[in-house]
């Protein structure tokens, strides 16, 4: 079965984002997007308090992906 096939004939959210690399953009984004990619996270993970930084700035019903390699 192809990675495709499991789709076929549901309904998939589509959630439009962005990619975040300053924290100035932070808010902007938030107010603009229903989710963000932390991209800082590509080379290590972000520290608790870090991710809590993050969330206080931005609206309450913001998703959030990080970038992992």
């Amino acid at each position: 079965m192809s990675d495709y096939a499991r789709f076929r004939g549901k309904v998939l959210e589509i959630i439009v984002g962005c990619c975040v690399s300053s924290g100035s953009s932070l808010k902007y984004y938030s107010d603009n997007f229903e989710v963000i990619e932390i991209q800082s996270t590509f080379y290590r993970l972000a520290f608790i308090k870090i991710a809590e930084i993050w969330r206080k700035r931005v609206k309450k019903d913001i998703k959030f992906t990080i970038k992992k390699s």
